[in-house]
């Protein structure tokens, strides 16, 4: 017999898990379909995501690494006074760019032609 954990109704939960399960919409709607896709491009494990989408308590340091990779600003996610709901997730192209362009960068510049 399994037994499932049903997620707190999202009026009960604490800011930064309701930010976090809009955020996982987005990423559903954007075709990052499942919890594993979801949690790989957070940079959390399975398990730590599906806790956090059920009410288990967001750690400060989670949020910050969730913003970073998703390019918002700091406290995004647990600071809903200083920050607006609304954002715009990056797309797969704008991912993917960033990507070259970050290992562009670490691969040195001294090749780069400048105008």
């Amino acid at each position: 017999m399994l037994l499932t954990v049903a997620p707190r109704k999202q009026a009960t939960l604490p800011e930064a898990n309701r930010r976090l399960s809009a955020l996982v919409e987005q990423l559903r709607q954007q075709g990052f379909l499942t919890i594993r896709a979801q949690a790989t491009l957070l940079g959390v494990p399975v398990g730590a995501l599906r806790n956090y989408l059920t009410g288990f308590p967001l750690p400060g340091e989670v949020a910050r690494d969730i913003e970073w990779v998703l390019d918002l600003s700091p406290g995004w996610l647990d600071d809903a006074s200083k920050h607006s709901t609304e954002v715009t997730l990056l797309t797969e192209r704008d991912l993917l760019t960033d990507v070259a362009m970050h290992a562009h960068d670490d691969a040195g510049s001294d090749n780069v032609a400048t105008c």
